[in-house]
């Protein structure tokens, strides 16, 4: 199994993710099939990841194909059993709730052969709880994209405790022939890696607007000017190497016992999600979120990412010389 390559993949969800994830797989010459509940769902699925295609195509990575060439390899299914059929690869994408996922499953491991990786999208959940119990456990494996996972290389790669190594290892080398940047999450964790990492930060961006000490676009404004350019050119490691890890470790004597060490959401967040402020989907969050705010943002944040994306693949295809 450890050597079989990826060619059909089953996505299950519809959202944002899912279809995504179904533009990526089917751009990189594999045969998907979205499974959605209904056929108007389905419709929904279908102008999602052509939608994703476009973005792809508008950044110069499709190929020479076209978005309608890679239509082709994309089908609809709102039977499940339809759907995996003859599947190397399913990937669910279904709302984060544990018994849901875990029911998915069970129903998947009677419907796919024993070669079938199926794999969660999920953001933080176990995968040993999501695949407690199920029989072919062993090929149940955590895949997280990041949002978007078509524009967004890193792609964390989750075992449970009874994921079989090869599936691991078939997983990770189709990632690498999509381009992705997979990340082996060695030690299940909650939140693993990226989200764990994300969280500590957002936690700390909390707790200096909620006590006075900055505003919130001052501290978008240290991210987006300040950390978030250094991060993007060496991440934390290698800045702190540069910088110099003996002062970072005379600064960490006096710094670490300060920061936050809050066990709840903060005030600050519950207010906003009391008043129904959700974010850009209710067009009001931390910031208001009207239409046309929202659309330049997503625009120059796909720009930004896809110029990111073919410098990625530039560097990965130029040639290789001895020193």
């Amino acid at each position: 199994m450890a050597g079989e390559r990826i060619d059909t993949v089953a996505i299950i969800g519809v959202g944002i993710m899912g279809t995504a994830l179904a533009a990526e797989w089917a751009a990189a010459g594999r045969t998907v099939t979205l499974y959605a509940r209904d056929e108007e769902r389905a419709a929904v699925g279908r102008e999602r990841t052509t939608a994703a295609l476009r973005t792809l195509a508008q950044g110069g990575l499709l190929g020479a194909e076209g978005i309608e060439g890679v239509l082709g390899r994309v089908h609809t299914a709102t039977d499940l059993a339809t759907a995996v059929a003859g599947a190397d690869f399913v990937q669910e994408s279904v709302p984060e709730k544990l018994e849901l996922k875990r029911a998915l499953f069970s129903e998947l491991d009677g419907l796919c052969p024993p070669t079938t990786i199926l794999a969660s999208n999920t953001s933080g959940l176990p995968i040993s709880r999501i695949a407690a119990g199920i029989a072919g456990a062993a090929r149940i494996v955590g895949v997280h994209y990041l949002n978007p996972p078509h524009l967004m290389p890193p792609v964390e790669v989750i075992p449970g405790e009874a994921t079989a190594p090869e599936t691991v290892e078939r997983v990770r080398a189709a990632l690498l022939e999509l381009g992705k940047s997979p990340l082996i999450v060695r030690r299940e964790v909650p939140g693993f890696l990226w989200n764990r990492l994300q969280f500590a930060l957002a936690r700390e961006a909390f707790w200096l607007v909620e006590n006075g000490v900055a505003t919130m676009e001052e501290v978008d404004l240290a991210m987006r000017r300040g950390l978030g350019r250094r991060w993007a050119i060496a991440g934390p490691f290698a800045s702190l190497d540069l910088g110099g890890i003996d002062t970072m470790a005379s600064v960490a004597a006096y710094l670490f016992p300060e920061l936050s060490d809050a066990e709840r959401t903060p005030d600050f967040l519950n207010e906003r999600i009391a008043a129904g402020q959700y974010g850009a989907k209710t067009a009001a969050g931390f910031y208001p979120w009207p239409a046309d705010k929202l659309a330049s943002t997503l625009a120059r944040r796909d720009t930004m990412l896809l110029a990111a994306l073919r410098e990625d693949r530039e560097e990965a295809a130029a040639p290789t010389t001895d020193s």
